[in-house]
């Protein structure tokens, strides 16, 4: 999802059991946000629905240079 008039963009990912710890959702999250930033414009991208629980999710986002932002409940990064 894109707010244009924000300049913010929602990055979410799900991958099939199958298909994870493959480097899928690290690609594919890397190619989101520098289309966001570089082709869009765009000043932020969040990922608004990972459990912290969902370690390795969580490391992704952390690897990827997402933050937990103040305000946002723990269990959302």
């Amino acid at each position: 999802m894109i707010n244009y008039d924000k300049k913010i963009a929602e990055a979410d990912y799900l991958l099939a059991e199958h298909s994870q710890g493959k480097g899928y959702a690290s690609e594919s999250l890397c190619a989101i946000t520098e289309y966001a930033f570089n082709e869009l414009s765009l000043n932020k991208v969040i990922a608004a629905t990972c459990s912290t629980e969902n370690i390795s999710s969580y490391h992704l986002l952390k690897k990827q240079g997402f933050v937990k932002e103040k305000g946002i409940s723990n269990k959302i990064l």
